[in-house]
């Protein structure tokens, strides 16, 4: 045997007469799911996305550990003994965020996989068999994640008995097989009445929001059990049977309690039928969903007549130069459109808008004021907003990401276009960068600033988006001078990102303790922001004037 054989699949071999009664060709089934499954190894999950590439090999153990460091947390939810329902309850709602999640953003491939049809269908082999190798390979896939995750509350569950182990256990695989065909009918549902595009933007909306959680979860964790009060009663409400979570926690419950009331037997029975109701309208949604699914293949486009985009006529106003102008409405329409762009970035800029929260609402101790008019009258007085130069430094930092882009191979355009002055690339995509992304999350965060600190947090506010405009400027001019969407992001996280990046944040330290020295003095703010703006103009002065010998090569 290969010394790189999938365990999955040595077990698999134990099964290979069910898949023959089946009438699936064993054989050829398993030389598919070795290519998949080798292909997996070498795919970056979602929530590694900000790690370099090499080393691909060790990316699937990585993910993994990732799993266990979650499930190790979730263990506690199983292992207390207090309120069984509500225990199972939590635990069941971030078990089934994190699989549906992740099932979305990292492995709907498989799901609205086609080109098996067209590559090895068309190779003799019948449809029963690449079936078989989909649905194997999904549920390979989902059980080592289940098993990652779970594997400490399958041993911490022993405790509470065998009947509660093993009920848990098909629980969890229950849940698993919900999970897949429930992504499945959502997938149907959006395919029936949009297109393919509708459908890839929706999954590059999960992956953002499965990084971000993965970027700011870790946060909560020291909170969570300050937060809770195991001692609270559950009261049913009819709403209560739309819950999943409610469903799978009700039969842990009757077991570990004894306690046998009505809306726990209609709770444990909807958990039970519910997923089997999912597979009869599933089964008979595959030939419609198999129609659907030629929709990814549809790459034609109608043409509309709409209005003019707002950045389009504004650009008329920023960009006098109109080939400046026209890079600018590039940036703008490429940062809106680029799906690789957006699942790289937003995770931080989620983080840039949450973690100044973090800092005012959970790091601080909240619950010292006795109400929220305490709570105001502290914050008009109080000097947190100096918070917000957490979200300056990560926006800042952002301008490094502006030669970066997935279609990078393009950028052989700016050769052959007309344009001959480079400073007008650079000029045109920093002031796409800035109004499409950094100015509306500033503009956010000002006004929740503003309804925290009161009107006179508006000084400081200018003082800081022109702070931040400063260290745009700086970073820009500090690292190497590369075309706009021109590398690739597998060459990321490089030296002189990293170094650009300390740099940034070393002189965003500065330039807050600077602002809360000066905010002492009765025109200290108003001197710095006087200061700020001269610095502004001179450095936008000074650090586009770059000519084509100077990009790097």
């Amino acid at each position: 045997m290969d010394n790189k054989e999938f365990k999955s699949l040595v077990i698999l071999d134990k099964f290979k007469i069910l898949y023959a009664k089946f009438g699936v060709d064993y054989k050829v089934m398993r030389s598919i799911l070795k290519v998949k499954l080798t292909m997996d190894k070498r795919r970056v999950p979602t929530i590694l996305n900000d790690y370099d590439k090499k080393g691909k090999d060790n990316k699937s153990n990585l993910v993994m550990i990732y799993y266990l460091f979650i499930g190790f947390f979730l263990a506690f939810f199983v292992g207390i003994n207090q309120n069984i329902i509500w225990q199972m309850t939590t635990y069941f709602t971030v078990f089934m965020f994190i699989i549906l999640s992740t099932f979305i953003s990292d492995f709907s491939s498989v799901i609205l996989d086609i080109r098996d049809k067209v590559i090895i269908g068309t190779k003799g082999v019948d449809s029963r068999t690449l079936n078989a190798a989909k649905t194997t390979h999904i549920f390979i896939y989902i059980s080592s994640m289940t098993l990652a995750i779970s594997g400490f509350s399958l041993i911490v569950s022993f405790k509470k008995g065998i009947l509660f182990f093993i009920v848990f256990f098909i629980e969890l695989f229950l849940i698993d097989l919900f999970m897949i065909l429930l992504t499945t009918l959502i997938y149907l549902l959006v395919l029936k009445f949009f297109d393919g595009e509708k459908l890839k933007d929706m999954i590059n909306m999960v992956q953002i929001l499965l990084a971000s959680f993965m970027a700011i979860g870790y946060q909560f964790l020291n909170r969570i059990f300050e937060i809770i009060d195991l001692n609270v009663v559950l009261n049913i409400k009819p709403w209560h049977y739309f819950l999943p979570p409610l469903w799978f926690a009700a039969p842990l419950h009757i077991i570990k309690t004894g306690e046998i009331t009505n809306y726990l037997i209609i709770l444990s029975l909807l958990a039970i039928f519910i997923p089997i109701i999912t597979i009869i309208i599933y089964y008979k949604s595959i030939p419609s969903f198999e129609r659907y699914l030629e929709k990814l293949n549809n790459n034609t486009y109608t043409t509309k007549n709409k209005k003019e985009s707002l950045h389009f006529r504004l650009s008329k106003f920023l960009c006098k130069d109109k080939q400046e102008r026209a890079i600018f409405n590039f940036t703008c329409n490429l940062v809106k459109k680029e799906r690789e762009f957006k699942l790289r970035n937003y995770p931080n800029l989620t983080f840039a808008v949450l973690v100044p929260f973090l800092f005012i609402f959970i790091i601080d101790d909240w619950k010292n004021f006795s109400s929220y008019k305490a709570w105001k009258i502290a914050m008009s007085t109080s000097n947190k907003y100096l918070t917000l130069y957490i979200t300056v430094i990560i926006l800042s930092i952002m301008i490094v990401t502006m030669k970066y882009c997935s279609e990078y191979k393009g950028a052989w355009i700016y050769m052959v276009s007309p344009i001959k002055d480079v400073s007008k690339i650079f000029k045109g995509s920093f002031k796409g960068i800035l109004y499409k992304i950094l100015i509306p999350i500033f503009l956010f965060e000002s006004i929740v600033f503003i309804f925290i600190f009161n009107l006179r947090v508006i000084p400081h506010l200018i003082v800081a988006f022109l702070a931040m405009i400063f260290l745009c400027i700086i970073n820009f001019k500090f690292t190497d001078k590369e075309l706009p969407f021109s590398k690739d992001f597998i060459k990321g996280n490089s030296g002189e990102d990293f170094s650009s990046i300390i740099l940034t944040i070393f002189l965003g330290f500065i330039v807050a303790g600077i602002h809360y020295s000066l905010s002492l003095c009765k025109y200290g703010i108003y001197i710095y922001t006087i200061l700020l703006v001269s610095l502004v103009i001179l450095l936008w002065r000074r650090s586009f004037d770059i000519s084509w010998k100077q990009l790097k090569k």
